[in-house]
């Protein structure tokens, strides 16, 4: 059974993030939340995971291969009758002649232990040791990746949502304004081109909400993949309130080259 870390370091993603009381709903998911979702279910970190625990076993047997091997087999047969041969012959005692007893034991041991191979066990276990290091690091990377993947779409569906808030808001501004021009035209109080260019406008702006619910959906579903959910499934998230970076950019560089395993 393998147990992940669900505990993320603010320097690994170089973002700390806080859910907004206010803004929670009861079944609204938190990046946290998510995070560990992904850590758990995600099969390519899984796998990088198994192999890292691969490569430590490849250490053990490499290591092993410079210890003595013993090995000890034991027999004993049993036989219904004692084998002998029968002699043409007349001998003293009888023409039977025994050549083996009606019961026998036997035991072997054998020990080997390499004496000299020229280096070969020791460079095998070097070679085991840096491939364990080199999928340690892999793995460690394919979790930031995953952290940072999350994080990202997460922060893309909140967008999108506000996107499509403010293209709902700019359709309903823009369909009252039609409204009035065309309530002005029919009281002969504004020209057809002032309704037709209303009109227009109320026309552009549906279409901008259209695409902007298309965005969303899109979003929603490259954050479902991410988590290794149906597509189609609905999302809620929590509303996230990112502060300021704590460190400049430079020293962020600095991290990011001594914290990232690639």
């Amino acid at each position: 059974t393998m147990r992940y870390q669900c505990r993320v370091s603010a320097l690994a993603v170089l973002v700390v993030v806080f859910a907004v009381g206010g803004s929670q709903r009861g079944n609204a998911e938190t990046l946290e939340e998510a995070w560990c979702f992904a850590t758990a279910h995600n099969a390519k970190l899984g796998a990088a995971h198994i192999q890292s625990e691969a490569s430590a076993l490849d250490v053990s047997a490499a290591r092993a291969g410079r210890l003595p091997d013993a090995s000890l087999r034991t027999s004993y047969n049993v036989r219904t009758d004692e084998r002998a041969f029968r002699s043409p012959v007349a001998l003293p005692g009888g023409s039977n002649l025994p050549f083996s007893q009606r019961e026998a034991a036997a035991t072997e041991a054998q020990v080997l232990a390499p004496l000299y191979t020229s280096g070969r066990i020791k460079n095998s276990i070097l070679k085991a040791q840096a491939s364990l290091v080199a999928s340690q690091h892999d793995a460690a990377a394919t979790h930031a990746d995953l952290l940072l993947a999350i994080g990202e779409a997460y922060l893309g569906v909140l967008r999108a949502q506000r996107e499509v808030a403010v293209a709902r808001q700019d359709l309903d501004t823009r369909a009252a304004h039609t409204a009035e021009v065309q309530s002005l035209f029919q009281q002969q109080r504004a020209p057809r081109n002032d309704l037709l260019s209303a009109q227009v406008t109320t026309a552009a702006a549906q279409q901008a909400h259209l695409a902007s619910k298309h965005r969303l959906r899109t979003a929603r579903a490259a954050y479902n993949r991410l988590l290794g959910r149906p597509l189609g499934i609905q999302v809620e998230l929590t509303e996230l309130q990112i502060p300021l970076l704590p460190q400049p950019l430079e020293e962020l560089e600095q991290i990011g080259w001594q914290q990232r395993p690639e």
